[in-house]
This record gives structure tokens, C-alpha cells and sequence, in this order.
């Protein structure tokens, strides 16, 4: 028996008024409110948490294929500047 037809019941026997099972209906309603709330902010932070953990991977993929590129690069631009400096002096 859910919620609503057990408050009908206690009508239906006198044990409560109509005006105490509207109240009864209304704590009812926000109750399953608040569940599927709190089931969906779950369900989103386990979506973000995979999300999240795929991107760290990919970028952490893409620096490491970069290396090489950002290492090379790194040595032309000491060579440039010990060139400019060197010819300075």
C-alpha cells in the first residue's frame, strides 16, 4: 500500500480529518520530490565523475604525446636566445 492509500484508509476509518490528510498528502509529495532529487544529483555526480576522470585521461595522453614536440621546441628557442645573447656580448 503506498503513502496515499494508506492516508485514505485513515480517513476512511475517522482516525484522521480531511484537513490533516492534506497535510499528511502534501509531506507525502515533497518526500518523493526530495528522493528523485537526491537520486538525480547522484546519478549526476557519477556522470561527472566518469566525465571528469576521461578528460584528466586524454589530456594527460595528449601532454605526454606532446612531449617530445615541447622538449624540441624548448632547444630552438635556448639555441635563438644564446645566439642573440652570444652576439650581443
Amino acid at each position: 500500500m503506498n503513502d496515499r492509500d494508506a492516508i485514505f484508509s485513515l480517513i476512511a476509518m475517522g482516525r484522521i480529518t480531511p484537513a490533516q490528510a492534506e497535510r499528511l498528502l502534501a509531506v507525502a509529495s515533497e518526500r518523493a520530490e526530495t528522493v528523485l532529487v537526491l537520486v538525480a544529483c547522484v546519478v549526476a555526480m557519477f556522470l561527472m565523475q566518469i566525465h571528469w576522470h576521461d578528460l584528466m585521461l586524454q589530456i594527460s595522453h595528449l601532454v605526454r604525446s606532446l612531449l617530445p614536440e615541447i622538449t624540441a621546441a624548448k632547444h630552438q628557442m635556448q639555441n635563438v636566445l644564446n645566439g642573440l645573447v652570444g652576439g650581443l656580448l
